[in-house]
């Protein structure tokens, strides 16, 4: 899942139920159809390198990454990652990546960070 809307789902940017339904239905469709030709799976896929009023989870709310993650895992057995770049310059990706990946962990009945 790319972190951001683009002109592909820019119309669903005011609605977030249909948003979440989209993103879900499309890993129902993609992750299986996969499969096993990949090793492993940047499930979402650079959270932080969208402005934020342009990123799906600021529309969603913080729930929505563990979501996805939790769902995609279910539909396939390859290892899923949360992919960031851009970490080891200064800037807003770092923090931002590290309060995403606080949240993955928590979410996943993980200690604090």
């Amino acid at each position: 899942m790319w972190a951001g809307f683009d002109e592909t789902n820019e119309s669903l940017k005011n609605d977030p139920t249909a948003s979440k339904s989209r993103l879900m239905d499309h890993l129902k469709d993609d992750v299986p159809a996969i499969g096993h030709r990949v090793i492993e799976w940047d499930a979402i896929n650079h959270p932080a390198s969208w402005s934020p009023s342009n990123r799906i989870d600021s529309v969603l709310g913080p729930s929505l990454c563990p979501d996805i993650m939790r769902h995609a895992r279910s539909l396939g057995s390859v290892p899923m990652w949360l992919n960031e770049d851009q970490l080891f310059r200064p800037g807003h990706q770092q923090e931002e990546y590290y309060q995403s990946a606080k949240i993955q962990r928590l979410s996943c009945g993980y200690a604090e960070i």
